[in-house]
């Protein structure tokens, strides 16, 4: 479901009914949020090392460095159907 933003006289609105419906009359509901946008960070492909199925042969080699066993099936993609 997509949010569509609405007015806060709209937002407003809606919850002094729902307030009604719901028979809630002394509390005062919690204050509007202010939200701030942020960046949006980079990816993390750099962190992860390189695509299995992409390069299989750089995966393996990074599996080898760092000790990994190789899964089966880049062995496969690497090796062939023999394996």
């Amino acid at each position: 479901k997509v949010h569509i933003p609405v007015s806060n006289e709209e937002a407003q609105k809606h919850l002094k009914s729902l307030m009604e419906r719901l028979k809630i009359n002394g509390r005062k509901p919690a204050p509007v949020q202010k939200l701030q946008a942020k960046e949006k960070e980079p990816e993390l492909a750099k962190e992860l090392g390189p695509d299995p199925f992409d390069n299989p042969y750089e995966y393996a080699e990074m599996c080898r460095r760092e000790g990994m066993p190789i899964p089966r099936n880049i062995l496969q993609l690497i090796e062939g159907a023999n394996v």
